[in-house]
This record gives C-alpha cells, structure tokens and sequence, in this order.
C-alpha cells in the first residue's frame, strides 16, 4: 500500500516542492489527490463504487493533464505538441514494459516542472554584464548594487545579496524616485541587505537613503505626499513611512504575501493585494481600519491604475486571464480578457489614447488593446519570457524586457521595433515618469534611467 501511495505521488512531488511555497493548498491536496486516487481500486464493483472510481481517476490524471499543457506551454511555447508527444511515450514505454503509468508519467513530470523553475531562477551577475552597462551609452544609472565595497567580485561572478528590483516609485516633483529590492539577507561575509531606497534625480547633487533589512514589496505615496506606504512581503505588513527619512510611522498587520497598493485617489482608502490567494484587503486612511476585502485574480504581476474611471488594470499569473479591469472601490472584476496563455508579467495604460498593453509571459508577445472595448488593437512580437510593459505617448514608443535577454527593446506604435538598449539581465519592472517621461528600469544589476532620445 505505501509503495502504491509513494507511486501515485512521485509525478506531483517537483509540483509541490516548487509551487508549495506560493500556493499552500498546492501540497495537502496533492497528497489527498494520491490518496483518494489509490482507495478507488479498494472499493467494491457496485453502480456507485464505479461512479467514484471514474471521479478519482479522472480528477487525478486531469489534474496531470493539466500540468502537462501548462508546461509544454512553457518550455516550448510555439510547438507545445512536443510534450505531449513526450507524455504519450512514457504512457507507451509503461505498457510495454509493465510499468506502472504514473511512475513513467511522473519521470516526464518532474523533469519538465525542474525545468521551467530552473528557467525562472535569476541569471547570476558577470564581469561583463557590468563592462556591457559601463559602455551602452544610452543608459545613466542611477544605483548599482555592485558599487557597494561589501559586494564581492568572485572568479566571473558578482557576489551580492540582491536578486534585482521589485517596484519603482518616481515622485510625482519628479525629483526623487523609491524603489524596492528583492534578495534576502544572506549574502557573502560582511554583506549587507537594503530592502528599500530612495535617491534624488534632481538637478543637484544625489542623495540616496537605504533602510529595512526585509525584503519589501510595493509602495505608494499619499495624494499630499506626506507619508509613503510599503508591503513587508514576508513581515506580512503594511508599513507607513516618512518619505524623506523612510523612517517608521506606523504599521498593521495584513495577510501573506502583501504586494502592490492601490491609492485611492482622494487619500482616503488603500488596497492591498496578495500573492497566490486572488484576494486584495481595503484599508482605511490614515487610520488603516480594515474596511473589507474582494477576489480580484490569482495573482497579479503588475498593477496600473485609472483614477479618472476609479478602476485598475491587473497583469496575472496563473490565471486563465492575462488581463482583469477591477472597481477601485467594490474591488468588484469589471473585465477580463482571455488571451489563451495564464502567466502575464506586465501591464501598462496609456490614458491619453484609451489604449491598454499587456505581456504573455510565455510566446513573448504583447497586446495593445482598446481600453473600452477590450478590443485586440494590435499585436508586439518579442522573446519569451517578457515581463513588464511601459507605454510612452510622448515619444509614441513602447518598451518592454524580460527575464532572458538583457536589453530593454523599444518598439513604434506600430509594432516595428526601433532599438534594443543594454539594461542587463533579469529586467522586471520599467516606470515612467508622469512630469517630464523619464524612463527608469529595475534589473539584477540596479535601477538603472534609460536615455531614449540619447545623451
């Protein structure tokens, strides 16, 4: 019994070591799924005995369909076939040797999940990405997190404890831009981790403040620009600070994973949503009363927002919907568009001409739709695994990066690609800025401005 319990299992356990994490029911329901799946061949022959055998078998090899699919989708995203094909002869090779089909099945699945998670694990830092950065000359950077004499430089390979930048905050003066990084504290001997900074980009001379030793998520600022409010992704809080010395001034317990806030325009709620449970929590101003909660998606990648429409728009991962407009207020799902993939990286508005863009994570490709209609307007090609989406209607470009290659690719209104600019690899978050259309980018390497019209 334990060894057919052990079989039933083998093809889930990548799945529950990697998703584990971000979705918690993910293991307890594998293993009930085993385990309902092995009792169904105890029971006895009868007209309801078999209805519940039919019912386990069917939920247990569908739910391994679907894990097929979405990783086929993954590793090949323009001959998904090929896994299948692979699926269908561990299902053949099983027969014919005598094997049982969920062992055979289960070296396919877990090879492909190893895969796709070892796709999604950041590039590690080289000598010559910073040499690369150093003679592109349509960058500025603005913090390296190399420049640090604690981060060490070993063989090829930059030692430092951060894994890129998660969130960019440009002020609305345009004279100081926040930002949060990503990593742990753990790093080479005498390192030491920043989860937040703040740095001028004025005219005069660079100021950068660095605090909190936990890894900080999304940020957002008062419409009075008087206190700047942070997500502690594993502190489980939302912190409220001063926007000058980034000190504490006040925080609240929220649930896992806090990231992005939604700032009410009017300064008088804040939304919090949270990774993997679908849910966002509203919080009073300044108070932080809790005011209510709603499911707006799986898991949102990206958040941009419509104060003129009181709505937001939502990037997903592992939603059948790359794209969902929300209420600002009810937190009630206005739209959704469906775009056959479930894992998007990046969402952006350009208000000016109603026009929303949206990244598939997976071909690579992005959306320009009708912000109205929700129309397809048009279609970007770029590689796989492209995260975020920043639209410019000044300069009528947009630009977009992701997790492989390392240049930020610029493209027309329509559609024809217009330049690639060095930023460095593992680019997850591009912001413009709404006062004079600076484009600042957050890679592994740092948070870096990028110079469109040149130096």
């Amino acid at each position: 019994m334990i060894k057919r319990y052990l079989t039933a299992i083998f093809p889930l356990i990548s799945v529950c070591l990697f998703l584990g994490g971000v979705f918690p029911l993910t293991v307890p329901g594998a293993l009930g799924l085993a385990a309902v799946y092995l009792f169904s061949e105890k029971i006895g022959t009868g007209k309801r005995s078999r209805m519940y055998r039919i019912a386990a078998v069917s939920a247990y090899w569908g739910f391994l369909i679907c894990i097929t699919l979405i990783f086929s989708r993954i590793i090949i995203p323009f001959h998904p076939w090929l896994m299948i094909v692979s699926y269908a002869a561990a299902v053949v090779l099983a027969a014919w040797r005598k094997v049982r089909p969920e062992f055979s099945v289960g070296i396919v699945t877990n090879v492909a999940t190893l895969v796709v998670f070892l796709m999604f694990t950041p590039p590690v830092i080289k000598k010559s990405d910073l040499t690369k950065l150093e003679t592109e000359k349509r960058v500025r950077p603005i913090h390296m997190f190399f420049d640090s004499s604690k981060v060490q430089i070993s063989s090829d390979r930059v030692r430092s404890p951060y894994e890129g930048v998660r969130s960019i905050l440009i002020a609305p003066d345009d004279e100081t831009v926040y930002f949060t990084a990503d990593g742990s504290a753990e790093g080479p001997e005498g390192s030491e981790f920043r989860g937040l900074f703040r740095v001028s980009i004025g005219k005069g001379p660079r100021k950068e403040v660095s605090v909190w030793k936990s890894r900080l998520f999304g940020l957002a600022l008062t419409p009075d620009g008087k206190e700047l409010l942070a997500t502690d992704y594993y502190g489980k809080k939302l912190l409220i600070l001063d926007p000058g010395t980034l000190g504490l001034l006040g925080s609240r317990e929220v649930s896992a994973y806090p990231q992005f806030i939604i700032m009410d325009p009017l300064g008088n709620r804040v939304t919090v949503s949270h990774e993997g449970k679908g849910t966002a929590f509203k919080f009073s101003l300044p108070d932080l009363k809790y005011v209510g909660r709603g499911i707006i998606s799986g898991s949102p990648t990206m958040i941009v927002t419509d104060p003129e429409r009181r709505t937001f728009f939502t990037s997903n991962w592992m939603d059948v919907n790359l794209l969902s407009e929300i209420e600002m207020y009810s937190l009630h799902p206005r739209r959704k568009k469906f775009l056959r993939s479930f894992a998007s990286g990046g969402v952006d508005l350009d208000e000016k001409g109603r026009k929303v863009y949206v990244t598939d994570g997976l071909t690579g490709k992005f959306f320009e739709l009708d912000e109205i209609t929700f129309d397809i307007l048009h279609v970007f090609h770029a590689p796989p695994l492209t995260r975020p989406v920043c639209a410019d209607p000044r300069r009528k470009q947009v630009y977009t990066c992701g997790m492989v290659e390392p240049f930020l690719r610029i493209y027309g209104y329509d559609g024809k690609l217009k330049r690639k600019i060095y930023v460095g690899p593992d680019c997850r978050v591009i912001s413009r800025s709404g006062k004079s259309d600076r484009i600042f980018v957050g890679t592994l390497l740092g948070l870096i401005e990028v110079l469109p019209d040149g130096l």
